[in-house]
């Protein structure tokens, strides 16, 4: 076999070789003891001690649940045809027919659709299709929330006591309201009914302690309140009446019966006689009758 010889200085360097080698070795091998971080390439992860520990966890609400799924669907109240023919069950005509009804019955800063039973009037959305689609699609989660505040108020509202329709076992559910109350209550809307909960404060026993106690439990219905806001609606506006004495032309042909001619005769009128000292004055201009006079009365002052 080989038959090797080395000097003591070949041995040397050997020696020197082998442990520059063993311990270029250890440094390789030794593990990094600083903080790693991975990127997406590996494993995605960060090494425990980069964890926020301290920071609490996020609990998600029923209603940001219920959210996170609508936002997904398509939205019936804005989207497009090409939108729509995407869901599963709706072709271009349906879909043509959404948008059409949508665009025909939009009013301003309101929706179309409230809910997804409102399909039913587009021509081809019968109850059975809309039930299979509605995984697909949605009102919007504002008009959701807009819909669950109305039913709560309606609720509320039901929970109320109609003093306007309310027996007297009925009304003695009422804090601090016994029979005899009760019974004056009743007489009371015999004879004129409540158009508003105040109105309660002239019956007998029932003052403003009282009623304090009972504003929040009672309604006067909504019929009530429904001709109430009708009336308000109809009030007639206060006529503001043209000054005879500084009318313009314009303003004075702008009253019923009174054309561009009659207008010009007031007007002449007016500047031979410097002022108008009373309505009747207008029956001394030709033309000018007592009827006229009646139309105009009501739109017409001397100041």
């Amino acid at each position: 076999m080989f038959n090797f010889k080395f000097s003591v200085f070949q041995k040397l360097i050997i020696l020197l070789s082998a442990i520059l080698i063993t311990v270029g070795g250890l440094v390789l091998i030794k593990p990094d003891t600083k903080e790693q971080s991975y990127d997406d390439t590996t494993l995605n992860l960060k090494p425990l001690s980069n964890l926020e520990l301290a920071s609490p966890l996020k609990i998600v609400t029923e209603d940001e649940q219920i959210k996170l799924q609508e936002e997904v669907k398509i939205n019936i109240n804005t989207a497009t045809v090409d939108e729509l023919t995407t869901v599963p069950g709706i072709g271009e005509a349906t879909a043509r027919a959404i948008v059409e009804y949508r665009e025909k019955n939009r009013k301003e800063d309101e929706p179309v659709f409230y809910k997804l039973s409102d399909l039913e009037k587009v021509p081809r959305m019968g109850e059975k299709k809309i039930e299979k689609l509605s995984q697909y699609l949605t009102v919007g989660w504002g008009v959701m929330q807009l819909e669950k505040e109305k039913s709560i108020n309606i609720e509320e509202k039901e929970d109320k006591i109609n003093i306007n329709t309310a027996d007297v076992i009925k009304l003695q559910d009422l804090p601090g309201i016994g029979p005899k109350t009760a019974e004056n209550i009743i007489k009371y809307r015999e004879t004129k009914q409540f158009e508003k909960i105040e109105d309660i404060m002239n019956v007998p026993r029932i003052g403003p302690t009282r009623f304090e106690k009972i504003k929040d439990k009672i309604t006067v219905g909504e019929e009530m309140e429904k001709l109430l806001k009708k009336k308000s609606l109809t009030k007639p506006k206060k006529v503001e009446k043209i000054n005879l004495n500084k009318a313009t032309m314009e303003e004075l042909i702008t009253l019923p019966g009174i054309g561009e001619q009659t207008a010009k005769n007031i007007i002449e009128y007016r500047t031979e006689l410097k002022k108008f000292r009373s309505l009747e004055d207008l029956l001394e201009i030709p033309g000018f009758g007592e009827k006229k006079l009646e139309k105009i009365r009501p739109y017409v002052e001397v100041k």
